[in-house]
């Protein structure tokens, strides 16, 4: 079927796509044949790949060691359905499990929203949001030394309202475009 490039995997999904299993977790619980090009597919198995491969902790992502797939979606034909209910337009979409729930560590229905990745990596620390000390013992925010606060409490409030003010003007340039759970998350979200 010319399906074999993925591994054995692809090729036990041919045979029985009911009961296969990925990497000891999940089950496509429906037949996926060419389906396994499908963006949901995709994410699914990635999603898989970053709670339970001990490699990909190892080598890639070892601060998914301790996040978890809930059992809904285990079964890939669970998370087709949540995902096509969801799905949104964009160049680049991250399955996120923090905006919603920050400090999340399970993949679920509840806790997940599909978001464009330029969106989610404002949730990330960037150089711009670390914090400096000069060589007097005042403190300054990413490359602005000319900005400086005496007290280390005072340049952290500066920097977290400059990233909670960054979130929100993403959010309100995005309204609409996004899910409504996700931008409001976006205007609550509490930057520490």
């Amino acid at each position: 079927r010319g399906i074999f490039a993925f591994g054995l995997f692809l090729v036990i999904t041919v045979l029985t796509p009911f009961i296969d299993g990925f990497l000891t977790f999940g089950y496509n619980g429906m037949a996926v044949g060419k389906g396994i090009y499908e963006k949901s597919y995709i994410k699914w198995k990635d999603m898989m790949q970053r709670c339970h491969d001990k490699e990909v902790h190892k080598k890639y992502k070892p601060e998914y060691a301790d996040k978890c797939v809930c059992e809904e979606w285990q079964n890939y034909a669970n998370f087709k359905l949540w995902y096509d209910e969801h799905h949104v337009f964009g160049n680049r979409i991250d399955l996120d499990k923090d905006i919603l729930k920050p400090g999340n560590k399970e993949y679920s229905p509840e806790t997940c929203v599909l978001i464009e990745h330029y969106i989610n990596t404002i949730f990330e620390r960037h150089a711009q949001d670390n914090i400096y000390e000069n060589e007097d013992g005042k403190y300054f925010v990413g490359s602005n030394r000319k900005k400086v606060y005496e007290t280390y409490d005072e340049v952290f409030e500066f920097a977290c309202n400059k990233k909670k003010e960054r979130i929100e003007k993403v959010a309100e340039k995005n309204l609409g475009r996004i899910p409504k759970c996700a931008y409001d998350a976006m205007l609550r979200y509490d930057v520490e």
